[in-house]
């Protein structure tokens, strides 16, 4: 399944591209085979800062075609640098390996922000929606 949304402030690194669409979700889907290293995880997230300036943003990371991560690209997309960008994570997974993955990226490495991860695109964006602008608690 392909995610089908207008691509908006669409931008691409070596290993994945970035877009935003109508209702403020960023979308993060690398593509076939990435295998992922800290600098790779530092571009993701110097682009996403670059595209979303100033902005905190919740995000549909599709790891579906994802090989492999290092661990020191995990710990850089769990701290700080990620923290002050994202306000929720969604990863969507479809098999084993990549359910593994996020599993120990969760477990392991213990994101600050809310992380969740799921098979369904429609059931990660609904869950992702109370964290947009306007949609949290008090506001």
């Amino acid at each position: 399944m392909t995610l089908i949304t207008e691509k908006i402030n669409y931008r691409t690194t070596r290993l994945a591209e970035l877009w935003s669409d109508e209702y403020d979700y960023c979308y993060l889907v690398f593509f076939e085979d990435a295998e992922v290293e800290e600098e790779d995880a530092v571009d993701i997230i110097k682009t996403g800062a670059q595209t979303f300036v100033g902005e905190k943003y919740v995000v549909l990371a599709d790891i579906r075609k994802l090989k492999s991560m290092s661990n020191e690209a995990r710990h850089y997309l769990a701290g700080r640098e990620s923290e002050r960008l994202h306000e929720a994570v969604a990863i969507l997974v479809e098999n084993t390996s990549t359910r593994l993955l996020a599993n120990f990226f969760i477990n392991f490495h213990k994101p600050t922000r809310p992380t969740r991860i799921f098979t369904s695109e429609e059931k990660a964006k609904a869950w992702l929606k109370q964290f947009l602008p306007g949609n949290k608690p008090g506001l």
